[in-house]
């Protein structure tokens, strides 16, 4: 049980209580509640600006069944927004199988996510909001956030040799409501709210890879192809392709 309370800036409280249980085997699932309290004086949605009070509750349940492994968690939000009520939901699920007797072990994956989009109920505000998402969630691109839409990922793990972790796959992402905003990693929107009548926004292609010699060094390089559906090429977007090169030494 871990419970916390902080005030990370004069504008924002965060507060949580988690509970986990661990089983201790393979072929038993591991198993996680936990709470989550929000409050933001200046919170930004599709539609508008407002102060916001949101709590999650939650569960994940987790383990492997080899050669299977699995993660499921959802959860659901209550709150308010200026006037309007929150009342929102979201899943996310991370499926795969090793196979085990092929060279470099590749894991076959497939990532899904659902959240619940604004419905344009002006007392209602229906948006799901992840508490602190990764930037990185969709990919190392860091452009689209978690929420009021559906992806479904598949991808594939290996490790050709011993030192050497790649991946590849294809984040497939929609809106769940045609006239909700899209929003962006770190906060804010990238397409307001009303433009297009279109679900697809886009499909992330990424290719990965790390490299460790020895436990203290790690080069990593990532390539993020980005489409633009016709969502994004209503608001004037386009493709967007990003590198990434990174270096991590551990002293």
């Amino acid at each position: 049980m871990e419970c916390s309370t902080a005030a990370t800036s004069s504008r924002e409280w965060f507060w949580y209580a988690d509970w986990s249980q661990r089983a201790g085997g393979d072929h038993r699932p591991n198993g996680e509640v936990f709470y989550i309290g929000r409050t933001v004086k200046r919170a930004v949605y599709g539609r508008g600006l407002a102060e916001e009070a949101r709590h999650t509750l939650g569960g994940r349940v987790w383990g492997r069944a080899v050669p299977w492994d699995y993660s499921v968690q959802a959860s659901y939000q209550v709150g308010s927004f200026g006037p309007a009520d929150i009342r929102a939901w979201g899943a996310a699920s991370d499926t795969g199988y090793t196979l085990a007797r092929v060279p470099g072990r590749p894991r076959l994956g497939v990532r899904a996510d659902i959240a619940s989009g604004d419905k344009a109920d002006a007392g209602v505000l229906s948006t799901f909001s992840a508490p602190y998402p990764a930037l990185n969630y969709f990919s190392e691109a860091a452009i689209f956030a978690p929420g009021n839409g559906y992806d479904l990922h598949p991808y594939v793990q290996a490790r050709p040799i011993k030192k050497l972790a790649v991946s590849l796959g294809v984040d497939f992402q929609w809106r769940l409501e045609r006239s909700d905003a899209v929003y962006r990693a770190g906060g804010g929107f990238l397409v307001p709210s009303g433009i297009s009548t279109a679900r697809f926004v886009t499909a992330i292609t990424q290719i990965d890879g790390t490299w460790q010699p020895v436990p203290q060094v790690a080069l990593r390089a990532a390539w993020v192809r980005a489409s633009a559906g016709p969502v994004i090429r209503a608001a004037g977007g386009r493709r967007t392709s990003f590198l990434l090169l990174s270096l991590d030494l551990r002293l």
